[in-house]
């Protein structure tokens, strides 16, 4: 049975996705809490401002034309207002019409559910 909070989950991750796709660093950071903890892919960690600021000059470089692809699979609740979101995603360069398969990559995420701001 998908939920109202799946939903808006799912939403999350889409939105995620298309500011990437859009090369806006600010709308992708806006998908994000204020003390979120990311981790990249290479395992460098940044809180928000820090994952903003590089995900700007990769989206103006190496990145530009790039999309996020992904979807979710799978969401638990840990707590009502808390969930983890398991999903595979990829980055899909410009001059690529599809993903190759090693390029597939596991996420893990944690939503906390609050104030819209």
């Amino acid at each position: 049975m998908i939920t109202t909070d799946d939903t808006e989950l799912h939403a999350l991750f889409a939105r995620a996705c298309q500011a990437w796709t859009d090369g806006d660093a600010s709308a992708y950071g806006d998908c994000f809490t204020a003390d979120s903890d990311y981790v990249s892919y290479d395992g460098t960690r940044a809180g928000l401002a820090g994952m903003v600021e590089s995900h700007d000059r990769l989206f103006r470089g190496v990145l530009t034309g790039s999309a996020l692809v992904g979807e979710v699979e799978s969401i638990r609740y840990i707590r009502p207002d808390v969930a983890v979101l398991h999903a595979t995603g990829s980055v899909l360069m410009p001059w690529r019409s599809r993903l190759p398969k090693r390029r597939r990559s596991y996420q893990t995420m944690v939503a906390v559910k609050g104030p819209q701001g």
